[in-house]
């Protein structure tokens, strides 16, 4: 990958090629969508906040996975904590679920992870 700020411009240059990012190959390509198929996708936004700790995007993205959910994006920031040497991590996902039988599951394991984790967790739907 290079130094440019276009990442995805840059991958998509030459999507058969692989391109190392940290011991990781990475290929990326455009996959357009049918219009019907767009009709019965639900999506959702999730936004955690909590302490850092190791594994959280793991659980967060094999939940979706686990559900069926596409994960469309996600971005991860940590910001320095005053009251305690932790930083506090935020995480957001934009998913998308082939139709709406997997709100209600998607919903307890939240719930689930919020305590196991001991995070906060926001969940809305766009469609």
């Amino acid at each position: 990958v290079t130094g440019s700020i276009d990442l995805r411009g840059d991958l998509l240059r030459d999507p058969d090629k692989p391109k190392p990012v940290s011991n990781l190959d990475l290929r990326v390509r455009e996959i357009g969508q049918h219009a019907t198929d767009a009709q019965h996708k639900r999506e959702a936004r999730l936004r955690l906040t909590g302490r850092d700790q190791p594994g959280i995007v793991y659980k967060v993205t094999h939940m979706f996975s686990d559900l069926g959910f596409n994960i469309d994006e996600l971005a991860t920031d940590t910001v320095p904590s005053s009251a305690a040497a932790t930083p506090w991590f935020l995480l957001e996902v934009f998913a998308t679920s082939p139709n709406d039988s997997r709100k209600h599951d998607l919903d307890k394991r939240i719930e689930s992870l919020k305590k196991e984790l001991g995070v906060n967790i926001e969940l809305t739907w766009t469609r």
